[in-house]
């Protein structure tokens, strides 16, 4: 079980990884979303 949660928690790290990856690039086109988006993922 401490594995999967484990694996999920990798998942999710790469998740946000990605998302920033994203924000990044679609930073320059519209700036208050990728803040805001930003906002909720280091929420969590």
């Amino acid at each position: 079980m401490e594995d999967k949660i484990k694996q999920l928690q990798e998942d999710v790290e790469h998740l946000k990884r990605v998302v920033r990856q994203l924000l990044i690039k679609i930073y320059p086109v519209n700036k208050s979303i990728p803040r805001f988006i930003k906002k909720i993922i280091d929420k969590n």
